[in-house]
């Protein structure tokens, strides 16, 4: 009799695999929005937990009434010695062993889960009757796998708390209300951002569609790694040091970006400033999906109204495109700017200080540029990878040194985006045209592929 427990089918849902479980091994953290979005979470899989164990003990019951049939007994795995096996066989094909969906909460058989099917073990293995058992094999373990990503956002908040603590003792009295009001803001986001990025994972049971802050991530499968493969059957898994033969192709709405990093080809009408800037070129942009008329992606927004008149040496475009950004950025983000370089900057720290990328006013710092990457991925549809990041950093950190003013300022209006991109509340509209707006002023069309 081939018991379930040791093959590779199995998928028993135990405290620690479930979903609720893993997420609170991920986010350990004391701020009542998180302990409130755990509790939602908590009562959302109760429910499906009850619904799923009923499904099962009514199958269960109906099974044990046909077995009873012909005077078997479910409990115990017997019948009598008269009934032939062709009859015993055609009355264990009649359990209703089947789920009528992916269960999350209790456990299951997976023997057929490419074909969405999914089983009851005690009614599909009744007595030993599944011809389909393989024998189990090692865990895969997602912390031993290239793919993985940890997650950064306790590590960065650490490192900037620390350094606004440090300053506060020598900075002046002008300077110290901004540093408090940083240091505020950045503590009381933290909460609810977690809780934010606990909704997104569970919701989208482990998937995302970009790396997350707070949770670690699988670059192959775009998700939260433990939850994606809670019960190790990850098929993608490579060893550290060891990348899978098999790469997972990119996502067809982020076009390929060109080899060369300068000095090459640019796209269709915007060769001339391009050249005349010395800034590389993005790659046109992807046509949008057939769907609705609802058009939220930069992909989907088509040609940029920008691209042509930069192409054709609109005058006046710099002071166009730097009053749209400077309406948008505002106030609030000069006086982050200003605190966050102030950190940066002091002397005497114990922890290093942020690293400034580019001259200018403000000056681009490393964070500022990674903020930026983020959300302009997150506007592909996809996550770049490090060519990609590096392609992206190389004509952010041009235009600041070019002081090229309409890019800058859009590029900073992109940044203010970044704090709604990972509560889930990115207006898509509004920062596509932040990107394209920052691409058109430095040359480059950003242009649909139709």
């Amino acid at each position: 009799m081939p018991e379930c427990s040791n093959c590779s089918c199995f998928r028993e849902v135990t405290s620690s695999q479930s979903r609720l479980g893993i997420l609170r091994s991920l986010v350990r953290s004391t701020h009542a929005e998180v302990e409130q979005e755990l509790n939602r979470i908590e009562a959302e899989e109760y429910g499906k937990y009850q619904a799923e164990d009923q499904e099962v003990k009514l199958k269960t019951a109906r099974a044990g009434y046909l077995l009873g049939q012909i005077g078997g007994r479910f409990q115990t795995c017997e019948v009598p010695a008269e009934i032939d096996d062709e009859r015993v066989a055609r009355t264990i094909s009649s359990f209703p062993a089947r789920f009528e969906g992916q269960p999350q909460c209790v456990t299951y058989c997976a023997e057929q889960a490419d074909a969405q099917k999914w089983f009851i073990p005690t009614l599909r293995n009744w007595a030993g009757f599944c011809k389909a058992a393989q024998p189990a094999t090692p865990p895969a373990n997602c912390l031993q796998c290239a793919h993985y990503l940890p997650s950064t956002g306790d590590d960065d908040d650490g490192r900037e708390l620390a350094l606004l603590t440090n300053s506060l003792g020598e900075t002046d009295s002008e300077s110290a209300p901004l540093l408090l009001t940083r240091k505020s803001t950045i503590e009381q986001k933290i909460g609810p951002h977690k809780a934010a990025e606990l909704a997104l994972a569970c919701n989208g049971d482990g998937r995302v569609t970009a790396r997350l802050r707070y949770l670690p991530f699988c670059k192959a499968h775009s998700a939260v790694p433990q939850l994606w493969n809670r019960f190790g059957d990850c098929k993608s898994w490579s060893a550290a040091g060891q990348m899978a033969a098999v790469q997972v192709p990119a996502p067809s709405t982020l076009p390929p970006i060109p080899p060369s990093a300068t000095g090459g080809a640019t796209t269709a009408g915007s060769s001339g400033i391009a050249a005349a800037n010395g800034l590389p070129s993005l790659p046109p942009m992807a046509a949008p999906p057939a769907g609705p008329p609802a058009m939220t992606t930069l992909a989907s927004m088509g040609a940029s109204p920008f691209a042509s008149a930069a192409s054709s040496g609109v005058p006046g475009l710099s002071q166009q495109l730097a009053g749209l950004a400077q309406n948008v950025v505002g106030l609030a983000f000069a006086h982050f700017t200003k605190s966050f370089l102030d950190v940066g900057t002091s002397s005497g720290m114990s922890t290093p200080p942020i690293r400034v990328l580019a001259p200018g006013n403000p000056p681009l710092t490393e964070e500022m540029l990674r903020r930026s990457t983020e959300v302009a991925a997150a506007l592909y549809g996809t996550v770049f990878g490090a060519a990609e990041r590096q392609r992206y950093g190389e004509i952010a950190t041009a235009a600041w040194n070019r002081d090229l003013r309409a890019a800058i300022d859009a590029q900073l209006a992109l940044i203010a985006n970044y704090d709604a991109h990972c509560t889930g509340r990115l207006d898509r509209i509004q920062a596509s045209r932040h990107l394209q707006s920052f691409l058109s002023a430095c040359g480059i069309a950003a242009e649909a592929r139709r």
